[in-house]
């Protein structure tokens, strides 16, 4: 089926790849513009944040109501916030290794890299799943509310899983602090 102004938003409702072709086409500039604003510090985030948001588009599809407002606003929209997201992210992410470079003594280095996989490492103990939420709350400092909608949880269930999370982790601590005595 041809993909055209007429029929682009039934077709990727309808999961067609050819609709979101269509609308990369129609609106990647847009969307670009959209992300270049708010992460203006950040260039080489910007074809990230472009696919993220281009797959929250075909992910929520089904939430775009066209009573409410125009397609174009609505993935506008979705691109700013998603831009928005990604900025507090990496500021976030920067904070923490600033921070983290500022305990140590002048004259020693630290790689970002060590500091990442020591984390990594720290979380392996956890499921893919609460890897993702420690990393998205603790490290990122996203808020309970914006983790439940994202997670489709609620934000008692987000409490709950970091709170089991962390006493996996305080149990594992414990086993090696009694390991090395």
């Amino acid at each position: 089926m041809q993909i055209n102004e007429q029929n682009y938003i039934q077709e990727i409702k309808k999961r067609n790849e050819a609709a979101l072709v269509f609308i990369i086409d129609k609106y990647a500039g847009l969307l670009k513009s959209v992300i270049l604003k708010h992460l203006a510090p950040y260039q080489l985030e910007v074809d990230e944040c472009l696919d993220d948001t281009l797959l929250a588009i075909w992910l929520n599809i089904d939430a775009f109501d066209e009573r409410k407002g125009s397609f174009k606003n609505w993935i506008a929209i979705i691109a700013k916030y998603k831009a928005l997201d990604k900025r507090r992210s990496l500021n976030r992410y920067n904070e923490i290794h600033v921070s983290t470079i500022d305990l140590i003594e002048p004259n020693q280095e630290i790689e970002t890299q060590t500091v990442v996989d020591d984390i990594d490492e720290l979380l392996s103990h956890l499921s893919p799943d609460d890897q993702h939420l420690f990393k998205k709350y603790y490290v990122e400092k996203e808020k309970t509310n914006d983790l439940a909608t994202e997670l489709n949880l609620s934000p008692s269930a987000i409490h709950s899983r970091l709170s089991r999370g962390r006493n996996k982790l305080r149990a594992l601590k414990t086993k090696w602090i009694t390991r090395g005595q």
